[in-house]
C-alpha cells in the first residue's frame, strides 16, 4: 500500500515545510492566517487536481534547510510539475499527488520559536510514512 506523506502549508503559498510551527515561522500575513496539512501519495491518481515536488532526504536533513530554498513545491498542473521536477538533479526529488489537505486547528499549533524536530519524528511523521492509522492490516 502505498503510505502517506505528511507536509504543511500556509494556505495559498505554494511551498511545503514539515511542520505547522515552520510553516507559521515563514511569515504569515492578515490573510494567510490558515496553515493546511497536505497528505500526499506517491502513486499518482487520475483524479488529482494538485500535485507536489517533494525532497528524498531524510527528514533530519530537511529540517536543516529553509523552507523556501528546500524548494518542496505545489503545483495546480502535472505538466509544470514534471518540468520542475526535470529540471533537477536527478533523485533529490520526487513527484507526489495531494490527495488530502485539512485545517490544522489553531490550538494544535505552538509557537514557532518551540519547533522541535525530535517532536515530529517521535509523533511517527517520516518521509514516507504516518502515524499508525495508515497502516492496514
Amino acid at each position: 500500500m502505498d503510505q502517506s506523506i505528511i507536509r504543511y502549508r500556509i494556505r495559498n503559498k505554494s511551498y511545503l515545510c514539515l511542520s505547522p510551527e515552520e510553516a507559521v515561522s515563514t511569515g504569515v500575513t492578515a490573510g494567510e492566517q490558515i496553515v493546511e496539512r497536505v497528505i500526499l501519495r506517491t502513486t499518482l491518481g487520475w483524479r488529482c487536481q494538485e500535485f507536489a515536488v517533494i525532497r528524498t532526504e531524510p527528514i533530519e536533513q530537511l529540517a536543516k534547510l529553509d523552507p523556501l530554498k528546500r524548494e518542496e513545491l505545489i503545483f495546480t498542473n502535472r505538466r509544470e510539475a514534471i518540468e520542475f521536477l526535470n529540471s533537477q538533479p536527478s533523485g533529490l526529488f520526487i513527484l507526489c499527488a495531494i490527495v488530502e489537505t485539512q485545517t490544522v486547528p489553531k490550538e494544535e499549533i505552538e509557537s514557532p520559536s518551540e519547533f522541535n524536530l525530535d517532536r515530529i519524528i517521535s509523533q511517527g511523521w517520516t518521509l514516507f510514512q504516518k502515524p499508525e492509522e495508515d497502516k492496514k492490516p
